[in-house]
């Protein structure tokens, strides 16, 4: 591994143990689908729903069984220092496991991924996690040549080209996804665009008046029952509707 590798490496790790003291192994990779399947093969797993084996920079493995770690896999040698962005989001999909996992399924493993609202949670868990690796890539990266507002306005619209090639299909649960993925990235760089800039991103956004109570619940998000409760009650009203 390489300098800012190693670092990558021991902050994640540190971090998990600090806010959810379990174990988190993180590993730099030149396959993260060849590794990630490695690893699931060897492990023995009740059912991931997350992981299709279409992984190209970066994944979260949680334990699949009572008393394993948690895995973060990257892509080694990315441009631009992007592993920031990845380890950033990964980290923050695994400690939102680990929350949903101790809150609501009281750490039993199976039940969590036996249980219908994990598919439901996965929807706030891509907002939270793309809107994390973005603030933290553009908080810690400058590109040579360009400010940091011009940094940002690129990489935004680099996720709406992704956002525009991927929201019309017509599975309304993958449509809710590629809202908040892309919604996550427009917050993520709220610090440092003005206000005309983040409108015009805003506007993409697919209009759905039905959106508003999934807006309302996500943005309330807190580590008790009663706000997954509630935040699968609306999720299943707008998939029904």
């Amino acid at each position: 591994m390489n300098e800012l590798q190693t670092r990558i490496k021991k902050e994640l790790e540190n971090e998990f143990i600090d806010k959810c003291k379990e174990k988190l192994e993180v590993e730099f990779v030149s396959d993260v689908s060849e590794r990630a399947e490695e690893i699931l093969s060897n492990s023995q797993m009740y059912f991931y729903p997350t992981y299709d084996g279409d992984v190209n920079f970066g994944v979260f493995l949680p334990p699949m069984y009572d008393d394993d770690v948690y895995h973060i896999l990257l892509l080694d040698n990315r441009e631009d220092s992007r592993e920031i962005m990845t380890a950033a989001h990964e980290l923050e999909h695994a400690i939102l496991h680990f929350n949903i996992l101790r809150t609501v399924y009281k750490s039993n493993t199976k039940e969590l991924y036996k249980g219908f609202l994990y598919r439901y949670f996965q929807i706030f868990s891509e907002f939270s996690a793309f809107r994390k690796g973005m603030s933290q890539y553009l908080r810690r990266v400058r590109l040579n040549g360009i400010s940091l507002k011009e940094q940002a306005i690129f990489l935004l619209e680099e996720k709406l080209r992704f956002y525009l090639k991927n929201v019309d299909t017509p599975i309304r649960e993958d449509r809710l996804m590629q809202h908040y993925i892309f919604l996550g990235n427009i917050i993520g760089v709220l610090d440092v665009m003005d206000f005309e800039e983040i409108t015009f991103f805003v506007e993409k956004l697919h209009n759905d008046e039905s959106l508003a109570a999934i807006n309302t619940t996500i943005f309330k998000y807190k580590d008790d029952l009663e706000w997954y409760e509630e935040y699968l009650n609306v999720i299943e009203d707008y998939l029904c509707t």
